[in-house]
C-alpha cells in the first residue's frame, strides 16, 4: 500500500513538522516495503496522492481548510505524526498507534462535508 508523509527532507529519517502547511513535500512510501516511491515537491499534492492511490497521509496538524477537505473528499485517511520521523511515524500508524485527523484546527471536528466520518472507515489494510 502507498502513503503519503509530509516531511522537509527526501528521506525516512526526516521528521514530520508540527503542521502540514510547514512541510516542504510528500514522501510516497510502499508500505510493505518501507521503500521511498517518490519525493513530490509541487503543491499539488492531493493530485499527487490519487495518482499514487495513497491510503492515507501522515502529517502534522492541518490549518488550511480547502486543502483538509481535498484531502478528505479524495477519501486519503490523515492521522497525527508530528515529531516522528516518516519510518517511526509509518510504522506506528500500521500499529493503530497514531491519532486520526478528523478536521483541520479551527474546524468543527467532522469536516464540512462529513468526510471524515465518512472516509476514515475503509483501515489501511483493507
Amino acid at each position: 500500500m502507498h502513503i503519503a508523509v509530509a516531511v522537509n527532507e527526501n528521506n525516512l529519517k526526516a521528521i514530520i513538522p508540527e503542521t502540514l502547511e510547514e512541510a516542504k513535500g510528500l514522501l510516497i512510501i510502499e508500505t510493505d516495503t518501507m521503500e521511498v516511491v517518490d519525493w513530490i515537491t509541487d503543491k499539488d499534492w492531493v493530485a499527487e496522492m490519487v495518482n499514487y492511490d495513497c491510503e492515507a497521509l501522515i502529517c502534522g496538524d492541518m490549518y488550511d481548510p480547502p486543502l483538509f477537505e481535498a484531502i478528505a473528499a479524495a477519501c486519503i485517511s490523515r492521522y497525527n505524526g508530528s515529531n516522528y520521523s516518516a519510518r517511526k511515524a509509518t510504522r506506528k500508524m500500521m500499529d493503530y498507534e497514531l491519532e486520526l485527523i478528523r478536521d483541520y484546527v479551527g474546524g468543527t471536528g467532522c469536516g464540512t462535508h462529513g468526510h471524515a466520518s465518512d472516509c476514515v472507515s475503509h483501515h489501511h489494510d483493507a
